[in-house]
């Protein structure tokens, strides 16, 4: 959810040099990836500088510097809390490294922060229904077979948030808003929900 993401950092007074919304998701979570045994350590750290020379070389020519040149750092202020818990990642992480265990880090702390995100919502402004009910306002066969599908979809697990509108010759042959605006955030999608859809109109 790279929405919600971009808001965190805001929440948090995290400043950020440039504007890069899935990179920052990509080092989040690079940064929680699971922990490595002592055993496999030496090689899974000389990959990983590997791959970080080979995206620091590619910004670099992005950017138009030459080689080893330094880049501007993307982080302009750093919130004392999120240095805090960055410390204690690594403080974990050690230790799993050090019992020589591999695990799932960020399968446990996703679990807990997704409970803890849906919690801070008021229960009366959960989602009560799958289906909006500004839904019901229209009774075409097309308005019916989405509703169906997104049903479909909802009981195979892979249900969100969705919001479908359709007019032609200025008439309203479907609108149908369904699921909640996040996994994380239980308030549920209406006819007025915007979405974050970044360059997809370019």
């Amino acid at each position: 959810d790279v929405d919600s993401l971009l808001q965190s950092f805001n929440e948090m007074g995290l400043k950020m040099n440039r504007h890069d919304p899935f990179e920052d998701m990509a080092n989040m979570q690079r940064g929680f990836g699971d922990t490595v045994p002592q055993s496999d350590a030496k090689e899974v750290s000389k990959r990983k500088q590997r791959d970080y020379e080979e995206r620091m070389e590619a910004k670099r020519a992005e950017a138009g510097l030459k080689k080893g040149q330094k880049l501007r750092n993307p982080v302009e202020a750093w919130p004392s809390e999120l240095v805090f818990f960055g410390r204690v990642t690594a403080m974990l992480r050690g230790m799993c490294s050090r019992l020589d265990v591999s695990y799932p880090y960020l399968r446990t702390m996703a679990m807990a922060a997704r409970e803890t995100l849906r919690e801070s919502v008021p229960k009366d402004e959960h989602a009560e229904n799958l289906i909006h009910p500004s839904s019901n306002r229209i009774s075409t066969k097309l308005q019916q077979r989405l509703v169906e599908a997104i049903e479909s979809i909802d009981r195979e697990g892979h249900m969100v948030g969705v919001q479908i509108c359709v007019i032609q010759k200025g008439e309203q042959i479907t609108n149908v808003a369904a699921g909640t605006l996040g996994t994380s955030n239980p308030r549920p999608v209406s006819p007025l929900t915007l979405f974050n859809i970044f360059s997809v109109s370019k």
